[in-house]
């Protein structure tokens, strides 16, 4: 497997050209943040407005990765969730990803799970 700096020779990409902002933060992995969901989790898209309450997707956390959140202009989790058939992008979709401040968790009850 190439090194870092041998794909972006080959592509053609001055490495010091980057932006500090979108490097690897310093000591990665272990400079990453605690993820805020687990595998499991169960999730949904925080609401924008009362109107879309009806129109929120929810799900369970099938994966996490980190990247780099441009309209954070740092790096953060994000998460691929699968969706709960009671969704409203079910009909074409059955997974979609999303940032970690889109999502909030659901705490399900003992009257919902029985």
């Amino acid at each position: 497997m190439p090194d870092l700096d041998s794909v972006h020779e080959l592509l053609g990409i001055d490495y010091e050209d980057i932006p500090l902002t979108i490097k690897l933060p310093a000591n990665f992995p272990h400079s990453a943040t605690t993820p805020r969901f687990l595998f499991g989790n169960h999730v949904r898209w925080q609401s924008i407005a009362e109107s879309q309450e009806d129109e929120i997707d929810q799900g369970v956390v099938i994966g996490s990765f980190y990247a780099y959140a441009p309209h954070r202009a740092c790096w953060n989790w994000k998460y691929m969730i699968l969706l709960d058939a009671e969704s409203y992008s079910i009909a074409f979709c059955v997974a979609d990803i999303a940032w970690e401040e889109h999502l909030e968790a659901i705490t399900t009850t003992k009257e919902e799970t029985s």
